[in-house]
């Protein structure tokens, strides 16, 4: 029986992207006929490996451009890897980004009702769990207000309200603190903690480390796709500021200020 809540072995996501942009129509035209563009390949992720267990909060934080959220879809299964394996056990959240699966013509009611069909829920679970969701998003007074209608802090507590309530073993949010008021992140970060004492997996994807430092009991450092570090909060989350520190330094030096 495998107890581990997620596991990844050396993964490694390649894409092909485009060298180059023909200025020349024969050479766009040549291109367009054959089916093909001059490509390159682009590792986002390599050699990416750690465990995470049971009742877990990972934080995985990196610069921008990194491979974070790469890693967080390759976790939720949309991406497979080109190298390497991950597994896990027990069904895993879709929801990656913020307003990613929202239409923001819909109605916040309409948006809920979208997002819980996607994330599987039934007709009686959804009206079972509705009162729950509404109260934890606060969003009662908009509930026929259109989306677009809304900031994006209070739009972002849609989606976020009715993943956190599906039936989930492991729960994927990135950077989904970010936009929400301070209230709000409080209130988010004591649900993570409750959800873990139930046993429940959290993956977070942050570039605040007080959120990191209030959820998680491990973090991995991801660089350039490159896994720097894995291991306790403080430790991992001390060699990415010492790194982000030196490389300030560098730029300054450079620039002679």
């Amino acid at each position: 029986m495998r107890n581990f809540a997620v596991l990844t072995e050396n993964v490694g996501k390649k894409f092909d992207i485009g060298t180059m942009r023909q200025k020349m129509l024969g050479q766009q035209f040549r291109y367009w006929v054959q089916g093909h563009q001059p490509t390159r390949s682009f590792w986002a992720l390599r050699n990416v490996s750690f465990r995470v267990e049971h009742g877990e909060g990972l934080g995985v934080i990196g610069p921008n451009g990194s491979g974070k959220s790469t890693l967080l879809r390759i976790l939720s299964g949309i991406l497979q890897p080109n190298e390497g394996r991950v597994e896990s056990n027990g069904p895993v959240n879709p929801f990656l980004a913020l307003g990613v699966s929202l239409l923001p013509q819909l109605t916040v009611m309409q948006n809920l009702k979208l997002c819980a069909a996607l994330l599987g829920y039934t007709g009686r679970e959804f009206r079972r769990k509705l009162d729950s969701i509404i109260e934890f998003s606060e969003l009662s007074d908009y509930l026929y207000a259109a989306v677009a209608d809304l900031s994006v802090g209070w739009a972002s507590r849609v989606a976020f309200s009715i993943a956190i309530h599906a039936d989930l073993n492991i729960l994927l949010v990135d950077e989904t603190l970010e936009v929400g008021d301070a209230y709000f992140r409080e209130k988010c970060k004591r649900f993570f903690r409750k959800i873990k004492e139930q046993g429940k997996t959290i993956i977070l994807v942050s570039h605040s480390m007080d959120d990191i430092v209030g959820v998680c009991d491990k973090a991995v450092y991801i660089d350039g796709g490159r896994q720097m570090a894995f291991g306790d909060v403080p430790s991992v989350i001390t060699k990415y500021e010492n790194t982000v520190a030196l490389r300030m330094k560098k730029t300054a030096e450079a620039r002679g200020t």
